[in-house]
């Protein structure tokens, strides 16, 4: 009983880290297009706009360093929550075998 409670909050703590990074990532998102917005703006009523230019340039770069890094951590938490099933199933197999032989034994007893 322990261990399925310590299973089932294991499950609730990974599945809200995970909910928190696909919350990141939608919020990379919303700041993407609100930084693409305002240096378009700011690129159309400005003169200059190799400044404007090398500063997207820099803007789109940490952006994508930072969704792949976020990308990377949303993968590792999937992973995370893949191998937790995995034990599960693991689990519930060797069980069913230990039922299976114990029913076997009994039937064998029996005779």
């Amino acid at each position: 009983m322990f261990h399925h409670n310590q299973s089932l909050l294991r499950k609730g703590q990974q599945s809200l880290l995970f909910s928190d990074s696909l919350k990141d990532l939608k919020n990379l998102r919303t700041q993407l297009y609100s930084a693409a917005k305002y240096l378009e703006l700011w690129y159309t009523s400005d003169d200059q706009k190799q400044i404007v230019v090398e500063t997207l340039k820099d803007h789109a770069s940490k952006a994508v360093v930072n969704t792949v890094d976020h990308l990377g951590s949303v993968t590792c938490k999937v992973n995370d929550l893949l191998d937790a099933k995995v034990d599960e199933v693991s689990d519930a197999e060797h069980r069913i075998s230990c039922m299976n032989m114990y029913a076997c034994n009994s039937i064998i007893r029996g005779s």
